[in-house]
């Protein structure tokens, strides 16, 4: 209730005309971002080719790609072949969203836009690893490899890695405070970027 009662009563530079943007942009954002993510292991198709119906190739309209409004719609399926066509966009729009909102909640001022390209960014890379940790289980359940040795050395080797991380930052932070914070942002959106561009000229 605080949050809300935080947004409804921000003015001028935080008022609710600046935070409306990004809360209403979001789905758009997300809707691209499944596409970055659905797209990553076919160079170049991020950036061309027009979006087609995974079961019959039908091109999509514009109508067809209204996020979130088009798969409530036509519920969930395409409009030429009648089959179902999942609910990851939907699911990675309304994450966005997720992410717009809980940014507007909680942070004010020129760094909101800075808070929520942090958060679709790591939403891209948390939804692209998580595919790429289903590939890697699917291997080891192939290969016949000790799933249980194996995790617990990448979990042991991840978690070194990402407490060393934590410690790093929060001692940064606490030197240039809030300036960190927007660095940070920065990098994590750089290498965002970065494995998308390596996926389009591959």
């Amino acid at each position: 209730m605080k949050a809300l009662r935080r947004m409804a009563g921000m003015t001028s530079v935080t008022g609710w005309d600046y935070w409306l943007w990004p809360v209403l942009l979001s789905p758009f954002i997300g809707s691209f971002l499944g596409v970055v993510i659905a797209r990553a292991q076919e160079p170049g198709s991020i950036v061309a080719g027009r979006s087609r119906c995974p079961e019959c190739g039908t091109r999509l309209s514009p109508l067809d790609l209204v996020p979130l409004l088009s798969w409530l719609f036509l519920r969930g399926r395409c409009r030429h072949c009648g089959k179902s066509v999942g609910a990851f966009y939907p699911g990675i729009e309304l994450a966005a969203a997720g992410v717009a909102l809980w940014a507007a909640a909680s942070i004010s001022g020129t760094l909101l836009w800075a808070s929520c390209l942090l958060g679709w960014t790591l939403l891209t890379l948390a939804v692209a690893t998580s595919i790429d940790a289903l590939a890697v289980g699917l291997s080891f359940a192939l290969l016949k490899v000790n799933i249980l040795l194996a995790s617990a050395i990448i979990g042991l080797v991840a978690f070194a890695v990402t407490a060393f991380s934590f410690w790093l930052g929060r001692k940064v932070s606490a030197l240039f405070g809030r300036w960190a914070q927007l660095a940070g942002g920065i990098i994590l959106i750089g290498i965002g970027l970065r494995i998308v561009i390596m996926h389009m000229v591959e």
